[in-house]
């Protein structure tokens, strides 16, 4: 078996990779941000209008010009499905005989309106201010598209030994389709046996170390519409008589969540494991008032803990189900709102479940409580719902345990800390029951006032230069695992 020494290797590879980036990565990124490729659930014209194309071929001719050695890539598109690029690389000695799973996506989420983003700023225009890029898709999760690819080949400019890498860049994320799990039943034969998987599109609870994605919430979407009218009528004529569909709509709201506490009803609820109760109140020693304070919260504002301990909120954000209204109509701009009873109100909500509740279950379990015995005989439909389970990370092999706990203190100075991330991947359940022998490393860079999903998105550079970094020690030690605490010449 093939020795590698691998001894003041760690300092190259930091060195290497900042410099790779900041030439080859950044440019291109900034390209990529520019692209107005919008997920298909948020534009229905998405495949007329080109910009999925744009951003593959950007992609595609990106990953072309590393020449990275004995790389197969294809692009696979199908009428009215999403892209996905698929490399398999082979390992660099037949010695390394795991397989590595490098997943990340290039589809974005909708700009937001102009007016949202701060002045100077724009969803389109990528600006580079204090060492941070602005722009939509910068972090999610454009620049995994890079890092996925880039990480093995600074293994071979380096020098340095890698496993089998089969590469996953998916353009339908932010959607909620199947073109995933189809393609990857399509490629069931050339993917193989998977022993490890990466996924970079997670985040980070702070920029000092590399944190490691314990558990993702799932989450449920869906519109109510209540209905009490067949047209608009005088509020002075029928005030009094007629209900107002949004007092209908609070009512029913208030059958699944306290409006007093946020706190949502049992049904929604699950017991949080023991380690991962553990896990949460390590996280609020480690990262203290950040948890809160990363927010734009108002002067005056109030977080919605109510026992004054931080780990409490790391708990709300990772295991408790909560929901929200992001959209709504029936509701006429204030310019062109008069004294008027509406017919109906529409609001699309959105809820986070904890990680192991069966998100399709509590999907049905809405739609029965909120539809059953309309208030006042509204007509209430609860339409358009979809659900997505969340993830809690199998036990990691002791072997991964070292991997990444020694890649955080080389490559980023602390120790490596593991925490449950608020948002959903849908990738990771199904990818859980396609390989369920994998070795998970969910880790991502939407840290602190990153913003992914709202208006100025960014990506924090210093980061993500270490990320590549760790990525590529991550990479080369999962094929020199034998002789990496035993190193000879």
């Amino acid at each position: 078996r093939l020795q590698i020494r691998m001894e003041g290797k760690e300092e190259e590879i930091i060195k290497t990779a900042a410099e790779f980036f900041d030439k080859d990565i950044l440019p291109k990124l900034c390209d990529y941000v520019k692209i107005e490729n919008c997920s298909p659930d948020y534009d229905p014209d998405w495949e007329s209008k080109g910009n999925a194309d744009k951003a593959c071929k950007l992609l595609k001719e990106w990953i072309e010009a590393q020449d990275i050695k004995g790389m197969k890539l294809e692009v696979l598109k199908e009428p009215k499905r999403t892209h996905l690029i698929f490399a398999d690389i082979p390992a660099s000695s037949p010695d390394y005989k795991e397989t590595i799973l490098l997943y990340a996506h290039f589809d974005k989420q909708p700009p937001l309106d102009m007016e949202l983003w701060e002045e100077g700023l724009a969803p389109y225009t990528p600006v580079i201010k204090d060492d941070k890029l602005y722009g939509r898709g910068s972090s999610d999760d454009g620049y995994g598209n890079f890092t996925a690819f880039g990480s093995v080949k600074l293994c071979q400019k380096l020098g340095l030994p890698h496993p089998r890498c089969v590469v996953l860049l998916e353009s339908g994320e932010e959607s909620d389709i199947d073109d995933l799990p189809y393609y990857i039943k399509k490629l069931k034969d050339k993917i193989g046996k998977v022993d490890y998987i990466i996924c970079l599109d997670s985040g980070a609870g702070d920029y000092e170390r590399m944190w490691l994605t314990s558990s993702l919430r799932g989450v449920l979407n869906w519109d109510i519409k209540v209905e009490h009218l067949k047209e608009g009528v005088h509020s002075g004529d029928a005030g009094g008589i007629v209900p107002d569909t949004m007092r209908i709509m609070r009512i029913l709201l208030e059958r699944i969540e306290n409006t007093q506490t946020g706190k949502m009803i049992e049904d929604f609820q699950v017991k949080i494991p023991e380690k991962r109760q553990k896990e949460i109140k390590l996280v609020g020693e480690v990262l203290g008032d950040i948890v809160h304070k990363q927010f734009p919260f108002l002067e005056g504002c109030k977080h919605m803990g109510e026992t004054g301990e931080i780990h409490e909120l790391v708990g709300n954000r990772t295991w408790t189900p909560q929901v929200c209204v992001i959209g709504a109509s029936g509701l006429p701009p204030l310019a062109q709102a008069g004294n008027v009873l509406r017919p109906y109100t529409t609001l699309r909500m959105s809820m986070r479940t904890p990680p192991t509740l069966d998100a399709r279950a509590a999907m049905k379990k809405v739609k029965e409580i909120i539809e059953k015995d309309p208030p006042l005989g509204s007509k209430v439909t609860v339409e358009n719902d979809g659900a997505d389970n969340g993830w809690d990370a199998p036990v990691s092999s002791e072997k991964v345990d070292k991997i990444l706990e020694e890649t955080s203190l080389k490559m980023f100075g602390k120790e490596l800390c593991s925490f449950g991330e608020g948002g959903a991947i849908p990738f990771m359940g199904l990818l859980g029951e396609m390989f369920p022998e994998a070795q998970f490393v969910v880790t991502g860079v939407l840290g602190p006032g990153n913003n992914a999903h709202g208006p100025n998105e960014m990506l924090h550079l210093p980061y993500t230069r270490k990320m590549l970094a760790a990525c590529v020690n991550i990479v080369t030690k999962i094929a020199t695992t034998k002789q990496l605490f035993c190193i000879q010449d």
